[in-house]
């Protein structure tokens, strides 16, 4: 089982490329999958980790097992798509702070229509 917490660390991991490219905006779009290098490293560290875990003469050496489920990489994708989320509403989050930090109302500052605004709308209605 100890080859499955690798696995596991490793699919997080994968996720984790994406949510730490996420600081103001969300974790899709073109800034995430502009580097193609990403998918090339997440696609030979998989290769490399599957290789380990499934070829039989390297069970000795690492404890892996051919009889390890694909169903045990669900659990470590399920926390991968939560990463996600959270990294999703703290971008929410963080911008609804800052619009809030910066657009303030200005106290005293009463913006009603007067006599002077209200005679020079009706001069630019009638041209």
């Amino acid at each position: 089982m100890i080859c499955i917490v690798y696995l596991s660390v490793f699919i997080i991991q994968c996720f984790n490329v994406f949510a730490v490219k996420a600081r103001f905006s969300f974790p899709f779009g073109r800034q995430t999958i502009g580097n193609p290098y990403n998918f090339a490293g997440i696609f030979a560290g998989a290769c490399l980790g599957i290789f380990i875990i499934y070829t039989p003469p390297l069970h000795v050496v690492f404890g892996g097992t051919f009889h390890l489920s694909p169903l045990y990489w669900l659990i470590p994708c399920a926390f991968g798509v939560l990463l996600l989320l959270w990294v999703c509403l703290r971008v929410l989050l963080l911008r609804k702070s800052i619009e809030q930090a910066t657009v303030k109302d200005i106290k005293g500052l009463m913006m009603f229509p007067t006599m002077r605004t209200m005679s020079m709308r009706s001069k630019t209605s009638r041209h």
